[in-house]
């Protein structure tokens, strides 16, 4: 990706070059030595990269605005805890419209929790679909539901995992108007 990089810069294909810049590091930050805890920002930045590189489907055509409190940028949170949410809102949910669409991550603290919140103006669904995606335990392809199901009961497990029940993973969601999901977890130093 590096060599593809210089390359581009070498033809003054900015843009090419840019979307080269943002696939390789949503690489690294995948892959950095494994690390299962991040820092919030850490963790924006993987979002910030996989809609950059969306963006370059999209013709532009996809907003997304991030807005996390600044204290709570070095607070640890599993990796992926966020970005699967933004992937599945892109995937499932701006995809779909042809003028693409708008999206909002806002993380901020309450109290001694950490509150997500995911949001995008795209096609939505019934509730009862995203109650079921949500509550599916195990394999979503097992269910017939799409992939993105899976990510998210992977998700859920993960915070049962770590946290017992001292979370709350809510998705509201309604046809033709978008989908919520809100993420709060307990504020690790």
């Amino acid at each position: 990706l590096d060599s593809l990089y210089w390359q581009a810069v070498g033809d003054d294909n900015e843009k090419i070059a840019e979307d080269i810049l943002a696939l390789s590091k949503l690489f690294r930050l995948l892959l950095r030595q494994g690390q299962a805890d991040i820092p919030v920002s850490r963790e924006m930045e993987l979002v910030t990269a996989y809609l950059q590189i969306q963006n370059m489907r999209f013709s532009k055509r996809l907003r997304y605005q991030i807005d996390i409190e600044e204290e709570i940028l070095g607070a640890r949170i599993q990796k992926l805890m966020i970005q699967p949410f933004v992937e599945n809102s892109v995937v499932h949910g701006l995809e779909g419209r042809e003028n693409g669409g708008t999206g909002c991550v806002t993380g901020k603290r309450e109290g001694d929790y950490l509150h997500f919140t995911v949001i995008d103006d795209g096609v939505g669904m019934e509730q009862e679909e995203a109650d079921r995606i949500l509550y599916t335990e195990g394999n979503g392809q097992k269910t017939g539901l799409k992939i993105g199901s899976y990510a998210i009961s992977n998700i859920r497990e993960r915070l049962v995992l770590r946290y017992g029940e001292d979370f709350q993973l809510t998705i509201k969601s309604a046809v033709d108007q978008g989908t919520r999901v809100d993420l709060i977890v307990p504020m690790e130093e």
